[in-house]
């Protein structure tokens, strides 16, 4: 679809007001419910009470005395047919009326949805309604609710309810005490003005004058208003009129500013109303490998409708959501959908997820799609992942098929090495099996790996690249919410990854990263618990995410998805570049900015300069050249030399400056805050960016045959990389070999391990079409430490991918040959408290071990990691390969336990910085824990970094007591 007709045939680069923007209408939203119960009745001009109905079907009335005038209406039976309830009155003025009813709520599970319909005329659905908090009447189930905002000439009318649904859990059931009709809500209630644009998300392009209209009517009053630029700074002030319901501002820069407004007689400002102003998207360059981009879920953006937030939703939340990314310049848009599939080939696309994918098309956005979920049973048994790789396979391959002009790129998963359900070789296998899905249905599709999230890296992403999942991907991606002087470690650890296993080629996705400080914004609607970032914590998030997406794009990083683009609370944290109103926030223009000034530049490299100033150089298709800075030490100055006369400087949201040069240079000022210094010449980086060199993949290999271990008696899984297996009998597992090919494939498989025995493996198999065979097999471990089992084979003359996992006896032993040295942490004083609860540390003389108890509050994140520092030089830990402790916890009365650690940290940090996590299984008798380096750490680690180590849990009681002694140190 072409952008004239998106625009509905108004050409010109000005016409942005797209035709699903919102109506400039009065709304029902807008209005709160009378918050009043019986006998007080609300303002109102008709009064109607609910057992005065002209006709009626199925409804009774019952005697309650709480209810205006002591009488109730319901519907309660199982009986189906329309239930219509009419009620006729006369109208003496005409006008905009309010229509209320004492009702129960709509929307909850125990309320049937309704319709309503006004003199006779079309029937409206309702399934939610405004509801107040004053409830009385049977079960105290009723209360004033807003149903609907009509014009009302003068004369007799009718108003017709109807229920004909069942509520959620069954049964028709709703009821009805009284109904109001007020006319001129706004005005008689004087409620407040409200303003709003014909701008998605009030964002204005360049060319276009920034105007703000009345949305509901009020009396003609002379209002004060005053207009803030992205710091706080009033730059416009001036006073309206509302007989005019249009308020012009004069000529602004693009950037980011808020408007408030103050009525007649009143000391305090109204609620500032955020706006952005941004580059016209005709005048941007396009560029289809732009690495600016945004994750907005944006298929999962309504919320509930009898959520308190859903009055600040716009109706359209989904064209709003396209047409801001839109006008952002986002170079693509991460969606999420859910793999619904209720029996076997009965694959449903909800279509909220077709018209996100059209929508954003249509805009030209390339979309990034992905999905974490499976059906029942398609499942592995206790797990949410799926199993049946024939049925990942086919899901892949129709959701290609299905979005194939609309979704260019597919990750499959999000985050499963932080999800200690999944295994690394099950993991491995189902990417296999999804990215033969996405190729089959759209062989040009973009295939992403699921996105790993833990940082340092766990050893999980090292078997999983054993298992052959680094020829199954085309683009690698990861997940990041770390501080900015962590991205170099985390970046490189990521890289190293890739190059060690033979794919360092292939381009390199953050498909999540953001901003995650707590938010101490007050929420947008009273008694909400979505909270929103103070002007501070805002210009501190849009700082954030233009440094992220430039050093991330200094390492080469090819796109970085900025999380999140619509309105999100988790964790405390406000996430979204629009606030829960659909305003834009101070990240926002900055993100629009930046897309503006680098699409399409081609990055250089970086600039050495003095006084903490970090510099990144950019150039044009037009070898124009663009320097972006910031400085990481507070206010400073630099200069540069340069053959042009002129300067552009731009602030982050993109107010701009002209600076003439003096002396012969350019002086530049900078702060925390990035700048673009553009229409620079010539100019060389200190530090060139190389990027990495294009290889072709290896076609030596059969990718169509994938193989799958499914263990079974005799195993358990100990953690992501490792199962444990009966050192007395052997382990029972079933070795699945899929062909996702549509011609039989024969070949064989092998054991190319050590430390263990594998049985029941046949010389050689046949593998029909679009099919598996499934082979019994045992596997008994010799190995007394640790095995590494590696099941591999080829096919037709090729070698197949593997599969592989760490295998560890039960009765595993810590090898004999290692030499111990304890470390000296029997003294209590040595311990540093780290909890969120009250703890106290003591020497116990009876188990002779410290001991450590903790009292948490209720309702409060439970954890307790005391940790001790270790001594340098004396106890540095380079060259060991494990350490181990004796532990014993007080388990009575505890219901369980979230994570259980060893932590080991890098850096002197008590809280934070880069620790790597070991998990143990606390016992109520003393065990020894022992953690092999070789084994669970990642392949980087080095133990001679080792700073720190807390050993403790995430219990679930409130009162939670253990034990430790011995810890000791194992080297070679």
């Amino acid at each position: 679809m072409s952008y004239r007709k998106l625009t509905c045939g108004v050409a010109g680069v000005a016409a942005i007001v797209l035709c699903m923007a919102s109506a400039l209408l009065a709304d029902i939203k807008d209005i709160p419910a009378f918050a009043v119960s019986p006998p007080e009745k609300p303002l109102h001009d008709i009064w109607l009470e609910g057992e005065s109905f002209s006709a009626q079907n199925g409804w009774d009335t019952a005697d309650i005395s709480s209810c205006y005038g002591g009488k109730q209406t319901n519907i309660s039976n199982n009986i189906t047919g329309d239930h219509v309830a009419k009620y006729v009155f006369d109208v003496k003025a005409g006008g905009e009326y309010l229509i209320s009813i004492a009702g129960q709520p709509v929307g909850p599970s125990w309320t049937s949805p309704i319709w309503y319909s006004i003199d006779d005329g079309e029937w409206h659905h309702v399934t939610a309604m405004t509801s107040s908090k004053s409830s009385w009447g049977i079960s105290g189930a009723v209360t004033w609710t807003n149903l609907a905002l009509v014009n009302l000439p003068a004369g007799t009318h009718n108003l017709s309810i109807k229920v004909n649904e069942y509520r959620r859990d069954g049964g028709y059931a709703y009821m009805i005490d009284a109904i109001s009709l007020l006319r001129d809500p706004f005005i008689r209630m004087n409620l407040p003005p409200v303003l709003v644009t014909d701008r998605p998300g009030n964002v204005f392009v360049q060319s276009s004058p920034t105007v703000f209209h009345l949305k509901n009517k009020i009396a003609a009053e002379k209002l004060q208003w005053s207009v803030t630029d992205w710091q706080g700074r009033e730059c416009l002030n001036g006073s309206w009129n509302t007989d005019s319901d249009r308020l012009t501002l004069p000529n602004l820069q693009l950037g980011y500013y808020r408007l408030r407004l103050k009525e007649p007689g009143k000391s305090e400002w109204g609620k500032d109303i955020p706006f952005a102003r941004v580059v016209d998207p005709a005048a941007r360059v396009k560029d289809p490998n732009s690495p600016y981009a945004v994750d907005s879920a944006q298929s999962w953006a309504e919320v509930p409708a009898d959520s308190l937030e859903y009055r600040l939703q716009p109706s359209n939340v989904n064209e709003v959501l396209s047409d801001v990314a839109y006008l952002a310049g986002a170079a693509a848009v991460r969606d999420r959908l859910i793999w619904y599939e209720p029996t076997p080939g009965q694959i449903e696309f909800f279509s909220t997820y077709t018209q996100t994918a059209d929508m954003l098309a249509a805009r030209g956005i390339p979309v990034l799609q992905m999905y974490a979920n499976a059906p029942e049973w398609a499942k592995q048994e206790k797990t949410h992942f799926p199993d049946d790789l024939m049925a990942v396979y086919k899901f892949a391959k129709a959701s290609a098929e299905k979005y194939k002009k609309t979704v260019q790129s597919w990750e499959f998963w999000n985050e499963e090495d932080s999800d200690d359900n999944i295994s690394a070789w099950d993991f491995a296998a189902a990417q296999k099996a999804a990215y033969l899905g996405f190729k089959a249905g759209n062989p040009k599709t973009n295939v992403l790996i699921g996105p790993s999230c833990w940082h340092p890296m766990t050893r999980f992403m090292d078997v999983l690249m054993e298992n052959g999942a680094g020829e199954y991907f085309d683009t690698y991606s990861f997940h990041l919410y770390r501080t900015l002087d962590e991205y170099p470690s985390i970046i490189g650890d990521e890289l190293g990854l890739l190059a060690r296993n033979g794919v360092g080629y292939k381009p390199v996705w953050v498909t999540e990263n953001g901003f995650f400080k707590g938010g101490s914004g007050e929420a947008l609607v009273a008694g909400s618990n979505k909270t929103e970032y103070s002007p501070n914590e805002e210009r501190d998030q849009a700082e954030y995410l233009v440094k992220a997406q430039i050093i991330l794009q200094s390492f080469g990083i090819a796109r970085d998805f900025s999380f999140f683009l619509r309105p999100y609370n988790e964790n405390n944290v406000s996430w979204g570049m629009l606030r829960w109103d659909y305003t834009p926030k101070t990240a926002y223009a900055a993100f629009a900015n930046l897309t503006a000034k680098l699409s399409g530049c081609k990055y250089l490299g970086s600039m050495n300069l003095k006084n903490g100033v970090r510099a990144f150089l950019y150039e044009g298709r037009d070898k124009k050249q663009t320097l972006v800075y910031w400085s990481d030490k507070g206010k400073s100055s630099f200069a540069i030399k340069n053959r042009v006369n002129n300067l552009d400087i731009i602030d982050m949201v993109g107010g701009k400056m002209v600076l003439a040069k003096k002396g012969g240079s350019f002086v530049l000022n900078a702060d925390k805050y990035p700048v673009y210094a553009s229409g620079l010449i010539g100019m060389k980086p200190d530090s060139a960016f190389r990027p990495a060199q294009k290889m072709t993949a290896d076609t030596k290999k059969e990718l169509s045959v994938v193989l799958q271990l499914s263990l079974k008696d005799g195993f358990t899984v100990a953690n992501q990389h490792t199962a444990v297996v009966d050192s007395k009998a052997a382990g029972e597992a079933v070795l699945n070999i899929y062909n996702f090919s549509e011609k039989p494939k024969r070949g064989k498989v092998a054991s190319y391990g050590s430390g263990y025995l594998v049985s029941g493996l046949p010389a050689s198999v046949l593998v029909p079409p679009m099919g598996k065979i499934s082979i019994p097999v045992k596997v008994r471990i010799t190995s007394k430490i640790l095995a590494k089992l590696r099941l591999g084979g080829s096919f037709e003359g090729k070698s197949v991918l593997p599969v592989c996992m760490q295998l560890k006896p039960a009765d595993a032993q810590i090898d004999s040959s290692l030499k111990a040295r304890t470390l000296s942490v029997a003294d209590p004083e040595r311990w540093s408290r780290n909890s969120s609860g009250d703890m106290n540390i003591s020497k116990d003389p009876i188990e002779n071990a410290v001991r450590f108890d903790i009292t948490f509050r209720p309702n409060t994140d439970h954890w307790a990691y005391p940790s001790f520092a270790v001594k340098l030089p004396e106890e540095r830990l380079a060259g060991a390969v494990g350490v181990s402790f004796d532990i014993k916890s007080q388990l009575t009365g505890q219901s369980g336990f979230g994570a259980r650690l060893l932590m080991i940290g890098m850096d002197e940090k008590l809280e934070g910085g880069v620790n790597h996590y070991f998990s143990y299984t606390p016992k109520d008798e003393w065990q020894t824990v022992y953690v092999s380096f070789d084994s669970d750490a990642p392949v980087v680690f080095n133990p001679g970094n080792i700073r720190r180590l807390a050993i403790g849990a995430n219990p679930i009681a409130n009162n939670y007591v253990y034990w430790l002694k011995n810890i000791k140190a194992y080297y070679k």
